[in-house]
């Protein structure tokens, strides 16, 4: 059973009866249980605690009562009149401290009591308040008994005997005594005070003649001082008994700095005195802070103690100081921060120049800027850059560099006594250095046909290695281009030029053998053969010919036997097409293993190895004329692949092709029949269709499957045997997150032997979460289920629309439960299921009730949250019999459920479809695996 908290709802009573003070006060509460249901007619215990000063102050009073509540859960009782726990009621000092009250509860009526809280009680009765003053009547003769001492310490003014304290805010430092005096005006119904004091509204208009029909009179009854013309009373509590009238009349009064009360105590108001005294030319802080001095004194104003000062003003120089590191001095036109100090100033600007100055500390380094009319000046560290007119100096450790209006030059300084130039740029050249000091590049115009050149240079011993640009030659007669590459000796080893408009090529071998000849690249062998008579004869024998082809005027390279046959070249043909011809063979070379692989033969194209080890080709079909086959081998040398005429059909002019396996088998392959069917086939394998390289749907033995081209692991839809057993067959439709939408296969979820021959079909979320679907259970009954379940109709006059009902087939969404109960002296609560709860707006439900009894006036519910509900019988009546109940509430979730709805654009997706195939198992071309073998070589 759930344990009960209770609480209270406190009302106190501000009533106070008799004539005398009662030692009690009223308090009257509800009090209710964990739900918030009142408990009603039960007899309840209460202990009240009266704490001083504070929420867990001393308890000064302490007791207990016992109750019983009502009808609707409220109880009465009288504070001071329980059973007392400590302390006496009594003696309660109500003026002396502030009180709270803390309630605490026991619902059973026992002594195990709950705390409930502590609230302060704001407002102690006057009756009881007055009980305990222990002068509350004037009636002694001493006229000086209820005088108090007003005194002030600071700006804190005081009056004895508790009288309660005042700040006076107001610092009046000054010797005048009427500079702070208003002027009380009136203009119209506007009365204002002068100095922005103020203004109010006198909302009477007196327009009468009458000057005293407003008047009242003021007379006193007892201790009751009354007012006439409902001017309203009030009660006189002191009784001054002397005749005297002016006993207690107390003078107020000034003497130097003593503020004097008499019959009472002196303020000292010297510590208000102004600190500035006035001195001869001039006002004079007292305490040292500042001083002026006479006109013709040196210095005008003068802050700070102790020295140096803060602040120094004198004629023609000003000096500040905030902290020794941060000062500032202004004298003529010099204007410095942080000190006198020209060297460790942070800024100064004088009349010709402007300087800044940040000391490093750390890590960074201390920087310096100088600006004056002839130069700009940064310095960082030991670098430093210096801009004046028409150029840039640069200076960066060992490098330096100078910027002018004719070019720039970087120079290295190895030493001080050791600097020599990296980077020279002039107007026509540029010329780059190594770090031994040697030229690396040369950029510029040729000195003598003022062409632009390059020159690139070993590195060292400033030796040429090669040229681009003019000729430099002095016999050279035009500055024709080239490009020169330069051996060990400055004589060029290659040139590459132009001469007039044609270009040539020109080599220089041991004994500077030239090998340009006519416009003629060639290549070859210089034999020496003896003559007659001793003489030598040089034969040169071209291997290597290229240049214009003889007799026409296109270009040609041609390879020559020994005996100058052309066996191999590169040509232009008489139609200007180029092709490339071989006499024999044209082969690949391997260059690792120096052998020839591949060939292009008469046959046609074998690609083998340097093993003459056939790997596949393309060759003429020997069994059918003018036609090709494609063979593509393994490493084993078994075929992997053939393409070529379907030879089972009985004409040459219907394709084939096929893979194989390890083995020379075929396994998957397409062809055309004799009657030009196309067909595709697979034997134990699977037929894949690709997209983009991708692969986008597989037909197998087992499935259907079309692959989400995002991620190729996953299928967006697969038709076949994935069911339970091997046997069955399902369909799978995923969505584009790889999540399945619809399932329909056999019945997973069945636990049932035979679980495999009952239908499933499901309707899942984003997430692949089950939301509707339909199945055979292991009863074999049909069963629908959803999220929310619906009928549809057309619109009866409408046709573009239709209705929607939600089950139970009205116009929301909605859930009901139902049961039996029974009343207990004319009440009950009836809780709700779990199920209910979770899934209803049950705070919000519409509840039927239906007596079992014709005794009764009705039932009614009283109360209703999301626990339960109350019921009561009506007119007060106390019956025990029972009654049916009906709860119904819209599901959570479906608060907005839509009756009226457009028709979908798209009345359904059409089903899936395949073809059938009438695939033969004899096509597997396994018939023209003999025909891929080795060609001769």
């Amino acid at each position: 059973m759930k344990k009960q908290l209770c609480f209270l709802l406190l009302v106190v009573n501000s009533c106070w009866l008799g004539a005398q003070a009662p030692q009690g006060f009223n308090y009257q509460g509800v009090a209710r249980n964990a739900t918030g249901d009142p408990i009603r007619n039960q007899l309840i215990s209460l202990r009240l605690s009266m704490h001083s000063d504070g929420p867990a102050g001393a308890v000064a009073y302490s007791e207990t009562h016992q109750t019983t509540t009502g009808d609707l859960g409220i109880f009465s009782l009288q504070v001071g009149a329980g059973t007392p726990v400590s302390g006496t009621f009594s003696s309660i000092v109500w003026g002396a401290h502030a009180f709270w009250l803390e309630v605490e509860l026991d619902a059973t009526g026992g002594t195990n009591y709950q705390s409930l809280g502590t609230s302060q009680i704001l407002s102690v009765p006057y009756a009881l308040h007055a009980a305990t003053v222990s002068d509350n009547d004037d009636a002694d003769a001493d006229p000086a008994n209820e005088l108090q001492t007003l005194s002030k310490t600071g700006n804190t003014i005081t009056l004895s005997n508790n009288g309660g304290a005042v700040i006076d805010s107001v610092n009046d430092a000054d010797a005048d005594p009427a500079n702070e005096l208003q002027t009380l005006f009136k203009t119209g119904n506007t009365i204002t005070l002068s100095n922005n004091g103020g203004s109010v509204n006198d909302a009477v208009n007196d327009a009468d003649a009458d000057p005293a029909n407003e008047l009242q009179t003021l007379f006193k009854t007892g201790n009751t001082i009354t007012l006439s013309n409902n001017g309203g009373s009030v009660t006189d509590s002191v009784n001054d008994a002397d005749a005297d009238p002016g006993n207690e009349l107390q003078q107020l009064a000034l003497n130097g700095s003593m503020l004097q009360l008499t019959q009472a105590n002196a303020v000292d108001l010297s510590p208000l005195a102004s600190p500035w005294v006035a001195a001869p030319g001039g006002i004079e802080y007292n305490n040292g802070i500042a001083f002026t001095d006479s006109l013709m004194s040196r210095k005008l104003v003068w802050t700070g103690s102790p020295q140096p000062p803060y602040l120094s003003i004198e004629p023609g120089t000003a000096f500040i100081a905030q902290s020794p590191s941060n000062t500032s001095f202004w004298q003529g036109n010099l204007l410095r921060f942080d000190g006198t100090d020209p060297v460790s100033h942070n800024a100064v600007l004088s009349i010709d120049s402007l300087e800044y100055f940040r000391t490093g500390t750390g890590l960074l380094f201390s920087s310096r800027s100088v600006l004056d009319p002839a130069k700009l000046r940064f310095e960082l560290g030991s670098a430093h850059t210096e801009l004046t007119t028409g150029s840039l100096y640069h200076d960066i450790g060992s490098y330096n560099a100078l910027f002018t209006g004719l070019g720039m030059i970087a120079r290295q300084a190895l030493t001080p006594d050791d600097v020599y130039e990296r980077i020279e740029l002039l107007p026509d050249s540029l010329a780059m250095y190594n770090d031994v000091k040697w030229k690396n590049v040369w950029l510029g115009t040729e000195a003598r046909h003022k062409n632009g050149g390059l020159r690139l240079f070993s590195g060292a011993n400033d030796r040429l290695i090669a040229h681009l640009g003019a000729s430099t030659g002095t016999n050279d007669p035009l500055p024709f281009p080239r490009l020169s590459l330069y051996g060990l000796s400055d004589v060029s080893s290659a040139t590459l030029g132009v001469s007039n408009v044609d270009g040539y090529l020109t080599l220089f071998g041991n004994g500077g053998f030239n090998s340009a000849q006519n416009g003629l690249f060639a290549a070859g062998t210089l034999d020496t053969l003896t003559g007659p008579g001793g003489t030598s004869i040089y034969l040169y024998n071209d291997r290597l010919v290229a240049g214009n082809q003889p007799g026409r005027n296109s270009g040609y390279l041609q390879i020559n036997t020994i005996f100058q046959n052309a066996v191999a070249g590169i040509e232009s043909s008489d139609n200007s097409l180029g092709r490339v011809y071989a006499n024999g063979e044209f082969r690949i070379k391997d260059p690792v293993n120096d052998a020839f692989t591949h060939a292009f033969t008469p046959d046609g194209l074998m690609l083998q190895d340097s093993l003459k080890q056939l790997a596949g080709g393309l060759f003429l079909d020997p069994a059918v004329p003018n036609a090709s086959l494609l063979a593509i081998n393994g490493s084993s040398g078994a075929p992997n692949f053939y393409a070529g005429a379907n030879l089972a059909s009985g004409s040459g002019d219907h394709g084939f092709a096929e893979v194989y396996d390890s083995n020379g088998i075929g396994r998957a392959g397409m062809l055309v029949t004799l009657s030009n069917n196309g067909i595709v086939y697979a034997n134990n394998g699977t037929i894949d269709v690709q997209e983009d390289s991708k692969l986008a749907a597989q037909l197998g033995r087992w499935a259907l499957l079309h692959i989400n081209p995002d991620n190729q692991l996953q299928f967006s839809s697969a038709i076949g045997p994935l069911g339970l057993t091997p046997n069955t067959g399902a369909v799978i439709l995923n969505g584009d997150n790889a999540y399945v939408n619809v399932y329909a296969g056999n019945n997973f979820l069945s636990n049932d032997n035979d679980a495999a021959n009952r239908g499933f079909v499901s309707v899942n979320d984003p997430l692949g979460q089950r939301k509707a679907g339909m199945f055979v259970d292991d009863n074999n009954q049909g069963v629908l289920y959803a999220d929310i379940k619906n009928f549809c109709v057309d619109h009866p006059s409408d046709p573009a629309k239709q209705i929607w009902y939600a089950s139970l087939e009205g116009p929301e969404a909605a859930a009901y439960v139902r049961g039996t109960s029974q009343l207990h002296s004319g009440e009950v609560f009836i809780p709700y299921p779990d199920h209910f709860r979770e899934i209803a707006l049950s705070s919000e439900s519409t509840i039927q009730l239906t007596p079992r009894s014709a005794e009764t006036y009705g039932l009614a519910v009283v109360d209703q949250n999301e626990q339960g509900f109350r019921v009561r019988e009506l007119k007060g009546g106390l019956g025990n019999f029972a009654f049916y109940w009906e709860v119904k509430a819209v599901r959570k979730g479906y608060e907005s459920y839509e009756v009226i709805r457009n028709k979908p654009t798209q009345t359904g997706v059409p089903p899936l479809s395949l073809d059938k195939f009438n695939t033969s198992k004899n096509h597997t071309g396994k018939h023209r695996a003999g025909s891929v073998g080795n060609k001769k070589n």
